[in-house]
């Protein structure tokens, strides 16, 4: 599958796939707990790979109505995304019932996790490729 849109959920390993998918050319919004400031030590490298940062915004409801992801935030807000990476704990228990059967929504746990889904998320369509 192809992407354009990318949210992830979470810090650390997160801004690792957040980095390699918008060097990607993916669009890519990263959601996160306002305690997380200190994880994201520039905000500044981040925007200028036109990676927007929210804090103090939390993943808290997903679905997969197949053509993409309605991710519910916080804020009230239900936005509509290509594929949806969490990369935190407690945001996986949140959603993880919601996102079982979902090939657009993953979990990042450690390193491989990133390789894997940003491979996956990157390789063209079939009916892109020619």
């Amino acid at each position: 599958m192809t992407l354009s849109s990318v949210l992830v959920a979470g810090t650390g390993l997160g801004l690792s796939a957040a980095v390699a998918l918008a060097r990607g050319g993916a669009e890519v919004a990263i959601v996160a707990p306002a305690t997380a400031r200190e994880a994201v030590d520039d905000l500044a490298d981040l925007s200028a790979l036109g990676i927007e940062v929210r804090l103090g915004v939390a993943l808290v409801g997903v679905l997969d109505v197949d053509s993409h992801v309605e991710a519910e935030l916080s804020n009230g807000r239900v936005e509509n995304y290509d594929a949806v990476l969490i990369a935190d704990g407690p945001t996986a228990v949140r959603v993880g019932a919601d996102a079982a059967d979902s090939h657009r929504v993953g979990r990042i746990d450690d390193a491989a996790d990133v390789d894997r889904w940003v491979g996956r998320l990157s390789r063209p369509r079939a009916r892109d490729a020619g």
